[in-house]
């Protein structure tokens, strides 16, 4: 079984800077991270062309989807989807300085419809409903390793897990869809969508390892993307979507 507190400490040491002696307590880590050593993009786990298919898959195409995309860092997924043509596009993280960078790119700039706000994803103040996808590249996983969360103390990681799924639900439209790409599998996550019903029926797919090419040079680990579609209230159980060819 996967252990995801070793999987983002691994992921973290990978990172520039890593071995320095910074405050692991959610904001301030990284604040300091986005400060000292993060200065330029860093992509999570995947980019654009290697969700292309799934992203496609869960809007059905239609560009004119209001996307949430939480945790958001310095990624240049934000761009990328942009160029493909989604332009109503909100990008939050609790990291100031990760904003403030993503606020001053040039590229950024000369995107209007790319939002960038500072705020914590387990307390969003956006009204119920408001998007048609919520996109989660990683901070699920940071979430589930309460040693790299401020809430930490007062509250175990399935606790902050449950309340980050709850926020995602509210401000989800029906038939709105949470795509979360993840380090870890099934025996490690499903668990946190089936307690007490909060995403019945999540859709599991594998994204397999890659060796070395000119778009990852180092490689890629395998991932895992995990699915859920909102139903309207009156309905009893939530939808899945259909297997993909």
């Amino acid at each position: 079984m996967l252990d995801s507190n070793a999987l983002l400490s691994s992921l973290a040491a990978s990172l520039p800077g890593s071995g320095r002696d910074l405050d692991h307590d959610g904001a301030a880590y990284w604040d300091g991270r986005y400060t000292k050593d993060l200065s330029s993009p860093y992509e999570w786990f995947r980019n654009f062309d290697d969700l292309r298919v799934l992203i496609e898959e869960v809007t059905s195409g239609d560009h004119s989807k209001r996307i949430l995309h939480p945790g958001c860092g310095n990624s240049l997924l934000p761009e990328q989807m942009y160029d493909a043509g989604y332009h109503q596009f909100t990008n939050i993280d609790f990291s100031s300085q990760a904003i403030k960078q993503m606020r001053e790119r040039r590229s950024c700039e000369s995107r209007p419809g790319l939002e960038w706000r500072q705020m914590d994803a387990l307390a969003m103040d956006f009204a119920s409903e408001s998007f048609d996808l919520v996109l989660d590249k990683g901070l699920l996983d940071a979430l589930a390793c309460s040693n790299f969360n401020k809430f930490a103390a007062a509250s175990d990681s399935a606790r902050l897990v449950a309340t980050y799924l709850q926020a995602v639900k509210r401000v989800l439209r029906d038939g709105g869809c949470f795509l979360c790409v993840s380090y870890d599998g099934p025996e490690d996550n499903m668990k946190f969508f089936k307690a007490d019903d909060v995403m019945p029926r999540v859709r599991h797919v594998e994204l397999f390892a890659e060796q070395s090419s000119a778009a990852h040079p180092r490689g890629l680990q395998t991932h895992h993307a995990y699915i859920w579609r909102k139903r309207a209230p009156q309905h009893n159980q939530s939808m899945v979507l259909d297997a993909m060819d």
